[in-house]
């Protein structure tokens, strides 16, 4: 067997085959190099246990479990398996940063008096890509860790963790009978026992996986589980030894503590006060405190009384009922809404269909008339062009007007004019000389111009009337 290690990397791993080589790589990779890895497959259904086989070595241990125990269970075995006295919790579809075991080696070794130290950590996703996620608290005493977890839960990272064996020697391993708040159950112990430390900054990768498939998610079915889970890791508190630690804790204790109220009494009022988890634990912790008559006569001390014990149960809203009776009149309250609305939307409905349809009518008529001014405009086009056509005309008339006046004015002004004179006279007063004479003038016109035969051809078959 190879000389004992420093370190013990410890992974739980279940149906993780296709994060676990990468899990594997990123510790064998460690600038620290003392280090073992003690893997527990808690019956894997796909290739996760092929997937190590390849890995087996005097470094890389195997242990399968011959059911599926959960992740406290193959944690534990694991850490039972493993020889190291600094013990690193790990996921098995997360990765090492480089330096993150020689970092934490050195804190723990410039700092006995620190029990565990932890990490930041960077968010990845399925293929390994960096993505943003939750923040985590920095660092601060083992007190003010305690009072984070009472009143607001959980912000420390597991697979972060490089604790020292002889701290889990005292305060145990993981709670096998938890599945989602088992770091939370022992980080409580743990900082009940010893400092902690956080190096600022990531020294592992974390993966977030699509469809929220992380054993930590906040899914609908694992809500409940979680929140009964760390109500349960919240009895741990308990184990704090006298009232002098729990006022270091809560100094506002201190009031119950100087009323003497045993120390469970005092922590399960507080509790009323805390998270959904917290305020579970706090009734139930302060159901047991007065199983007595005697015990309620303490409570007095501190102005409660059994109708405030029945107020603070129905308040603590432990199953939810409240909230459920809530959600219920509320769901009540938008059925009915939604009735209305519907109903609403019925006689809206009615009112667009009137409205379309005289929409519909007024863009018939709107067409009708766009038809009847095109038209009225061509028409007006038309006549447009008539009355142009008519001014033309009017003008060709006014102008052909002023040269026959022109002409007639020439005439009258003539000597020829004066000369006829005399005849023009005797042809009003002897109208058949008038004619006489007109068709004199024909008969010259016709043998001057040369159609005096043609003529008297066409007389002479009656085809043109005798000249006048």
């Amino acid at each position: 067997m190879a000389a004992k290690p420093d370190v013990s990397v410890c992974i739980p791993a279940y149906n993780h085959g296709k994060y676990i080589r990468e899990c594997i790589t990123s510790v064998l990779n460690q600038d620290y190099k003392d280090l073992e890895v003690v893997i527990t497959d808690d019956f894997s259904t796909d290739g996760t246990v092929n997937a190590i086989l390849p890995f087996v070595s005097d470094t890389v241990r195997l242990f399968r479990n011959d059911k599926n125990y959960g992740p406290g269970a193959a944690a534990n075995n694991s850490i039972r398996n493993s020889r190291g006295d600094f013990i690193c919790y790990f996921n098995s579809d997360d990765a090492f940063l480089p330096s993150k075991i020689g970092k934490q080696r050195k804190v723990l070794d410039e700092n006995p008096e620190i029990g565990a130290v932890f990490s930041f950590v960077e968010y990845m996703d399925d293929e390994s890509r960096t993505i943003p996620g939750p923040s985590l608290k920095g660092n601060r005493s083992k007190e003010s860790w305690l009072r984070l977890f009472f009143y607001e839960g959980n912000f420390l990272s597991a697979p972060t963790v490089m604790i020292r064996r002889s701290i889990l020697d005292k305060i145990g391993l993981f709670d096998h009978r938890l599945v989602q708040a088992q770091d939370f159950d022992l980080w409580i112990r743990l900082c009940l026992e010893a400092e902690i430390h956080v190096i600022e900054e990531p020294l592992i990768r974390y993966r977030i996986r699509s469809e929220m498939k992380n054993l930590g998610s906040n899914t609908p079915e694992k809500r409940g589980r979680i929140l009964w889970e760390m109500s349960k890791a919240m009895g741990r508190l308990c184990l704090i030894r006298d009232n002098a630690e729990l006022i270091k804790i809560f100094p506002e204790a201190r009031t119950g503590v100087e009323n003497g109220l045993p120390l469970t009494m005092t922590l399960a009022l507080l509790a009323l006060g805390g998270q959904r988890w917290t305020r579970a634990f706090g009734i139930d912790l302060l159901y047991h405190a007065i199983q007595r008559l005697e015990d309620v006569q303490l409570l007095a001390r501190v102005g409660v009384g059994m109708s405030d014990f029945f107020r603070m149960a129905a308040e603590a809203d432990v199953f939810g009922g409240r909230a459920e009776a809530e959600i219920e009149a509320r769901h009540d309250y938008i059925l009915e809404e939604y009735e209305k609305l519907k109903a609403s939307f019925a006689e809206q409905n009615v009112y667009v269909s009137t409205l379309q349809h005289s929409a519909d009518e007024a863009a018939h008529h709107a067409t009708e008339m766009r038809a009847e001014i095109e038209r009225a405009r061509h028409a007006a086009d038309e006549a447009a062009h008539h009355a142009t056509e008519m001014r033309a005309e009017i003008e060709r008339a006014r102008h052909e007007s002023t040269q026959i006046a022109q002409r007639l004015a020439a005439i009258e002004t003539s000597s020829i004019w004066r000369a006829t004179r005399p005849l023009r006279r005797a042809s009003e007063r002897f109208p058949r000389l008038a004619r006489a004479l007109r068709r004199g003038a024909k008969l010259a016109w016709w043998s001057v111009t040369l159609q005096l035969p043609r003529r008297y051809r066409l007389w002479r078959n009656r085809q043109l009337p005798r000249p006048r």
